[in-house]
């Protein structure tokens, strides 16, 4: 390695491993003009002077680069080398630390620094001084041999620098302030591919380097940050998920940076790019939490979770409810799905009551009836809203608030807000029909049955307390209860809206699959016929509400038998 360092010094100082026309260019510009003066003669011999010199200039600049590839290539091997001379003696140690007492001295540790010579750190860190040099190579037109042997020294030198940081080398640091800027670059380029992701993935720890203090040291490296999360490339894998994940913990005041580079790409992507989105902020979220207390880092994690939660996770909270457009607060509300499928977990259910509690109940009782239908479906998503912590009475106190939300709801002046709270109050029961005490429950459902499928003002209304029915009859405890009440229902199927036969009779087709309930108890087999008969007279034999009859019906004209 000693050997190695005065040519490297040369070449760098000379930067021989440029071509020649890299550094004339300017100057040839500026003398075309005068070569036209000199004489057929002259200007043919000067031609091809200039050629053998610009070749065997580019001989020299790939001899240089070549050069710098070898270099790469054996202090990689020394690395690789002591690598596995660490890893021998530490599984040495494990193997015989049962009968044996090891000396704390004697300890190998893979995560402590481990020493190198000299000689192989200089010529290291010259290599990685002309990471940025080469890369300029490399990219430069027109493509030559020397470009092209300068992207794989480019890669060799990327491949010694990653084993530096991979192996817990003394002063690793010092190699990653150029790779990874470029590895940062490579991944958001067209050609980037998934190795190329799991590569700076694997050296996300470096990131945390980044003084967050200094605005002006890392704005070009943060806007390079910040454009992965609208990589289609980062979010389809996995390690680039992650890595997007690890953004949000390295800096509080870079999260809300992350966030408004998402946000402004929610109303009009896919429904995959929703999912990674989802996945990423879960992520971040569950691992601020998890290293809040972990001493050896080197930002406030307090302080992070703190940002996240208020900065994030509270502003798509907000968003969802109240976004103007109801697609866009769907779209918004699904980021949070995995927190929703996750509430049963005390940590998730706890941030979501903190987070959620000042928005929510003020919501539910909004003078803006979209913000009354938003506020129902998220009262579904997060039911129970409670803090796990507080009790058992303050767990029935939070379940009374939701029922009062609810029959709220129900009684809303406007139509569109009671189907809302006729779907909300549905699949809550269905789903915690044991949890709400019976009062409760025979409250809903006298408001949805009583007044819903009687409302004169609204078809919308009339239909959505049929199809509350519907998601009641999905869990079989509530079939005791709703089977003598489901009759009242039967006058519908002569309604004359449309919308309400239809899904009176897909509400008969459930309950024909029901064991011990037979659609005929609900409305009689003699109203079907009439039905059917009236669908033909109207003209349009073949609708949907006389082909579900057909389909309800013709097992009986028909027997399988």
């Amino acid at each position: 390695f000693a050997g190695m360092i005065p040519l490297l010094n040369k070449i760098l100082e000379e930067e021989s491993y440029f071509p020649a026309e890299t550094h004339q260019s300017e100057g040839e510009d500026s003398t075309d003009g005068r070569v036209g003066n000199d004489s057929d003669g002259d200007s043919g011999e000067g031609r091809n002077s200039r050629g053998k010199n610009e070749q065997m200039n580019e001989e020299s600049a790939s001899q240089s680069v070549l050069y710098l590839r070898c270099c790469a290539y054996l202090v990689e091997a020394y690395l690789q080398g002591l690598i596995e001379r660490t890893t021998h003696k530490r599984k040495s140690r494990n193997k015989y630390s049962n009968n044996m007492t090891i000396d704390s001295e004697n300890e190998i540790n893979l995560q402590t620094a481990v020493p190198i010579i000299d000689e192989a750190y200089q010529v290291a860190e010259i290599l990685h001084s002309t990471l940025f040099p080469l890369h300029q190579l490399s990219t430069a037109d027109p493509p030559s041999k020397t470009r092209k042997q300068s992207k794989q020294t480019l890669s060799s030198i990327f491949a010694m620098c990653e084993t530096y940081w991979h192996g817990h080398f003394e002063d690793r640091e010092q190699f990653v302030t150029q790779l990874i800027p470029l590895l940062l670059i490579k991944c958001l380029d067209v050609t980037a591919q998934k190795a190329d992701i799991k590569r700076l993935h694997s050296i996300r720890d470096a990131l945390n380097l980044l003084d967050f203090e200094d605005e002006e040291s890392i704005a070009s490296l943060k806007l390079h940050l910040l454009r992965t999360v609208s990589s289609p490339l980062f979010l389809q894998t996995a390690e680039g998920r992650k890595f997007i994940s690890h953004l949000f913990r390295l800096h509080p005041s870079f999260v809300n940076d992350l966030h408004q580079a998402i946000k402004v790409q929610l109303p009009c992507v896919k429904r995959s790019i929703l999912k990674a989105y989802a996945e990423i902020y879960f992520t971040a979220w569950k691992a601020s939490c998890d290293s809040r207390n972990n001493d050896s880092e080197e930002v406030d994690r307090d302080d992070i979770q703190t940002a996240i939660e208020e900065n994030v996770l509270q502003d798509i909270m907000h968003a969802g409810i109240h976004a103007a457009v109801p697609n866009t607060a769907k779209t918004v509300r699904s980021v949070l799905d995995q927190f929703y499928t996750k509430k049963k977990t005390p940590v998730v259910e706890s941030m979501l009551h903190r987070l959620y509690g000042p928005l929510l109940w003020r919501a539910l009782s909004s003078s803006n009836a979209r913000v009354r239908i938003q506020a129902s479906f998220v009262l579904v998503d997060t039911f129970p809203l409670r803090d796990p912590d507080a009790g058992r009475e303050a767990t029935e106190v939070c379940v009374k608030k939701s029922m009062a939300a609810l029959a709220s709801l129900l009684e809303d002046d406007i139509p569109s807000v009671r189907v809302a709270g006729a779907t909300a109050a549905s699949k809550i029961l269905s789903s915690f029909w044991v949890a709400i005490p019976s009062k409760d429950i025979q409250s809903l459902l006298n408001l949805i049955i009583a007044k819903h499928a009687s409302d004169a003002t609204s078809s919308n209304v009339r239909a959505s307390a049929v199809v509350a029915m519907q998601t009641l009859l999905e869990e079989e405890k509530t079939h005791a209860v709703l089977r003598p009440l489901l009759p009242s229902l039967g006058n519908l199927i002569h309604d004359k809206t449309d919308k309400v036969r239809l899904a009176v009779v897909k509400l008969l087709l459930h309950v024909k699959k029901i064991r011990g309930m037979k659609y005929y108890h609900v409305v009689p087999a003699h109203h079907l016929l009439v039905r059917l008969e009236d669908e033909g007279n109207r003209g349009n034999p073949t609708g949907p509400v006389s082909v579900a009859l057909t389909d309800l019906l013709s097992n009986s004209f028909f027997p399988l038998s």
